[in-house]
């Protein structure tokens, strides 16, 4: 996804980032989606023990962005002249990461006040008030300048290069899951027999069979629209770096498999759930191999149809083959699991329209 220089020191605009500029602004953002996740996992495992807006999750969350805000800023005051706007002073493809910076301390401020009128949020609360909404709009701006920056660069180029774009498509793919977690396949097994749908149905008050049902059907909702999620959250930006880059063997394993390891670890769930990460890095192989066999591009409009189709449908088979293996196996009915798998590929070929219109 090859490259010139610029680097901290160019005062030309009209170049791509060098290596070493995209590997220090990877590292920052890594440091701030870190930080997202541990907070995360604050707020899923000691929650009762958080009741203040200054913790040692949120320290490691804004020392990471202001690392990520330092580098930019450096780069502004050095390559700033009168001739140059304040995009033009940036390596092509950051100017958005700077935007990201703006969103992100503006919606770090309001934050803090939100928590001192408001208190702190539990459950969905968490993921769905308004600040942590802003700050993860411009996190997502920031972890995405290293693949944007790829995106304006041509030709081929190092792995070690190319990483740090699928790298930071991994960390686009894992704050939107993050930030729907509340339905997100590893954060809880709602299609096996040892999911929260035993424990919610042995508290409730009313033993009878009606409201076991509804308990039943709410979590099978769930978990249909959590595959579907998932599904739509790996593919659309997959599909997007498609039409603008290209992926490489490898690539597929990196997203899915960095995805499951840090969403297991933010709920907790790695000790008990830990076949799921391998099950997730197997669907990544098996994605890198039709990476490899069917070459997707803008110019193979059917091996984009295919590659859409076929890695959400062995994601989700490899998910309920997975759930097999846990005591009591899955307790979805039969169509119910089929047509999951099936919605999730339909899903894929639909977004593969999107992203690449037309007959080519």
């Amino acid at each position: 996804m090859s490259g010139a220089s610029v680097g901290l020191r160019s005062r030309s605009a009209s170049l791509p980032s060098d290596a070493r500029f995209d590997w220090i602004m990877l590292a920052g953002a890594v440091w701030l989606v870190a930080g997202v996740a541990i907070d995360g996992w604050a707020h899923n495992t000691i929650r009762p023990l958080i009741d203040t807006f200054f913790t040692p999750w949120h320290l490691i969350l804004y020392s990471g962005y202001l690392a990520t805000s330092a580098v930019l800023a450096v780069t502004v005051a050095r390559n700033r002249t009168r001739e140059l706007t304040w995009r033009g002073v940036l390596p092509r493809g950051y100017d958005a990461a700077l935007v990201g910076v703006v969103i992100f301390g503006v919606a770090g401020l309001l934050d803090m006040v939100w928590h001192v009128v408001f208190g702190i949020e539990v459950d969905n609360g968490t993921l769905l008030s308004p600040t942590h909404l802003g700050l993860a709009v411009g996190a997502v701006l920031i972890i995405t300048g290293p693949m944007r920056a790829a995106w304006f660069r041509t030709g081929d180029e190092s792995w070690s290069r190319h990483l740090t774009a699928v790298v930071s498509l991994a960390g686009l793919v894992t704050l939107l899951t993050f930030m729907t977690q509340y339905a997100n396949p590893f954060a809880g097994l709602s299609v096996s027999a040892v999911s929260e749908v035993v424990e919610l149905t042995g508290k409730l008050r009313d033993g009878s069979s009606l409201a076991i049902e509804r308990v039943i059907g709410w979590q099978e909702t769930r978990g249909i629209f959590g595959l579907l999620l998932q599904a739509g959250l790996v593919m659309g930006p997959v599909l997007v770096v498609l039409r603008r880059a290209s992926l490489r063997p490898g690539d597929m394993t990196v997203v899915l498999g960095l995805n499951a390891l840090v969403m297991l670890l933010v709920r907790g769930n790695l000790p008990s759930l830990w076949p799921l990460l391998a099950y997730a890095i197997v669907a990544g192989i098996v994605g890198d191999v039709l990476l490899l066999r069917l070459r997707p591009a803008v110019t193979r409009a059917h091996a984009i149809r295919i590659f859409a189709a076929a890695v959400p449908t062995v994601f989700t088979t490899g998910y309920f083959l997975t759930a097999l293996g846990f005591p009591g196996g899955v307790w979805w009915a039969l169509p119910d699991v089929t047509g999951t798998i099936v919605l999730t590929g339909i899903l894929g070929v639909l977004l593969s329209y999107l992203a690449f219109p037309g007959d080519r």
